[in-house]
């Protein structure tokens, strides 16, 4: 019996200037997009434009998840894990509803996949690390507002 189920691709900037100097979403999407035709998986994209990964209300995410529990999805693959979540805890229920409807998740960038025991444990880890570095970027961004080359507020 073949599958009707798609792989979900799942691409996100927060800000214009990770557009500009950054990977944009074009270069993700085209990079998953090329991965996906390689391997003979048909896809759905999934794109959040000016969007933070410190919480999951994010409406491409949120139609992502639903299909997931829609049984539509089989495998989400984002360009960085850093993409998907930036919050240990959020990342952690993400992967667990991922793992409760037999659907794999694939980090491209670092190269992970959860159907690996060691993939799950480095996930968690680079989670973990996800969440320090939003935290340092945050702290910079309030540090430049003081000394006013920052218009954003802390």
């Amino acid at each position: 019996m073949v599958s009707n189920k798609k792989t979900a691709i799942y691409v996100r900037v927060s800000s214009q200037m990770q557009v500009d100097n950054g990977v944009s979403l074009d270069a993700q999407e085209q990079e998953l997009v090329d991965f996906c035709l390689k391997n003979n998986k048909d896809y759905i994209l999934y794109k959040d434009k000016g969007k933070s990964a410190k919480n999951i209300n994010r409406t491409a995410l949120q139609q992502l998840l639903e299909d997931v529990k829609n049984k539509k999805i089989d495998t989400v693959i984002v360009w960085k894990l850093s993409r998907l979540s930036r919050n240990v805890r959020d990342f952690a229920n993400l992967l667990y509803l991922f793992q409760q409807n037999d659907v794999a998740f694939i980090s491209y960038n670092e190269k992970i996949n959860t159907a690996e025991a060691s993939g799950k444990l480095l996930m968690y880890v680079l989670s973990i690390v996800a969440e320090i570095e939003r935290d340092m970027d945050s702290g910079n961004t309030c540090m430049k507002m003081k000394i006013g080359i920052c218009s954003r507020t802390c």
